[in-house]
């Protein structure tokens, strides 16, 4: 009998025995999640993620699908998207209609293209919504899952804390940014009846009570794009450290496989399955390399998976970014040091730094244990294994030749030398910008 692993190319032989233990085991240990396949039940990294994107209105979960709770959580969603999408047009077209005006309209610019960026992860969040979904399943199945040993747990605790770790940085930079900017249009603006964010406005507001509702209007939309950052931020490098947990785990198994071992992995790998001795030892070896090609196609699957929900909005986070990483530069250049906006602008350009290099970082190590892992396979005692275990292993030698890369729309390479390369682009932009201002 023969099994196709994942829909690939690659066939393998299996008796009918061990190809169902095989199917048993993988509908037993399958991730259960609800009826709506909208909220998984077991506990992650990314969860905190999640249940921020319950609040900002963009992830309704169970309790929230029938009834009047659906219609009270659609009418939220619809109030959020109007508080960020409003803002973000109103502020577009004040900038178009100002431009003559170099200052104010960059003023306006630096940070209606930030609030656009979030538009377009919000999209993400709206729209692919299921595929997010299916994507976390392909970490749930039987072998991604952290097996009852010592060494996949420290794995597992490791990169679960190096998540952690990253996201508590990232999320207390992006806090504290915002509590700046807050405490600035009160400060600043509040006294002048000035609002922080120019903005079209389709007549005169200049009331009390019309200046209160808006600036209460751009705070609002300030606090919900800066939660859907940390959110999308930390959300899609923490993706990429899962994979790379994943070739970790795949490492060591892979390591373990030699003749002593081939008795005590069989037994853990296929718990399910029909007595040992009534397979025979070829086929042993050959249901641990079923099982370690299956693990491996699914982390490439994983992450081709990731790249198709999240590659066009990081295509447009790069170039956001890029534009308000100079405009940026250019606004400190003119603010004087005493200036209670000077210290805002350092804390946001240091945490849009930490935001473009978190993704670029996550991406560089991804690339890095996807190599570690090909070079591990030369570590195994193939010369004592049977030829099909041989084939298998060039086969999954074959799969990560080229060094994986997450590339975007097939021409953005994140890494960091995509980050140092922003970073002298922005420059440049910001030299031919100072030079147009003269």
């Amino acid at each position: 009998m023969y099994i196709r692993i994942n829909d690939s190319d690659f066939i393998l032989p299996l008796n009918s025995e061990v190809a169902q233990c095989r199917t048993k085991a993988t509908l037993h240990h399958s991730f259960f999640y609800s009826a709506t396949n909208q909220q998984p039940l077991s506990m992650s990294p990314l969860d905190y993620n999640f249940k921020i994107l319950h609040w900002c209105g963009l992830w309704k979960t169970d309790e929230w699908l029938k009834g009047r709770k659906n219609w009270i959580y659609n009418f939220y969603t619809v109030v959020v998207c109007f508080f960020v999408f409003g803002m973000t047009g109103l502020g577009l077209l004040e900038t178009f209609l100002s431009w003559k005006n170099l200052d104010v309209a960059i003023d306006n610019l630096f940070v209606m293209l930030s609030i656009t960026s979030v538009c377009a992860k919000m999209i993400t969040f709206l729209v692919y919504k299921k595929p997010i979904v299916e994507l976390f399943k392909i970490l749930d199945t039987d072998m991604c899952h952290v097996r009852n040993s010592k060494e996949e747990k420290t794995i597992e605790k490791n990169f679960n804390r190096l998540i952690w770790f990253r996201t508590k940085v990232f999320a207390t930079m992006a806090q504290s940014t915002v509590a700046l900017l807050i405490l600035n249009f009160f400060i600043i603006f509040a006294p002048d009846h000035d609002l922080p964010y120019k903005i079209w406005l389709p007549g005169n507001l200049s009331t009390f009570i019309g200046y209160r509702y808006l600036l209460f209007y751009e705070i609002i939309a300030t606090i919900l794009a800066n939660y859907v950052n940390i959110t999308y931020d930390t959300m899609l490098p923490g993706i990429m450290i899962l994979a790379c947990k994943q070739f970790s785990l795949l490492k060591h198994r892979a390591l373990r496989i030699d003749q002593k071992n081939i008795e005590s992995n069989f037994q853990s790998y296929s718990s399910e399955c029909v007595k040992l001795n009534k397979i025979k030892k070829p086929l042993k070896e050959n249901k641990i390399f079923a099982t370690c090609i299956e693990h491996q196609l699914l982390i490439l699957k994983f992450i081709d998976t990731t790249k198709n929900i999240f590659g066009y909005t990081i295509c447009v986070q790069y170039s956001v970014s890029g534009v308000t990483l100079c405009l940026t530069i250019y606004k400190l250049a003119k603010v004087d040091i005493m200036n209670p906006i000077f210290g805002t602008l350092i804390v946001y350009t240091s945490a849009l730094l930490v935001q473009i290099f978190m993704l670029c970082i996550a991406a560089t190590e991804l690339t890095f244990y996807s190599c570690d892992f090909c070079s591990c396979l030369y570590e195994v005692e193939w010369y004592a294994l049977t030829l099909p275990s041989k084939m298998n292993i060039m086969f999954m030698m074959v799969q990560t030749t080229k060094p994986l890369k997450f590339t975007c729309m097939k021409f953005i390479n994140v890494s960091l030398d995509s980050f140092f390369h922003l970073l002298k682009v922005s420059y440049s932009a910001y030299n031919v910008l100072k030079t147009s201002s003269y």
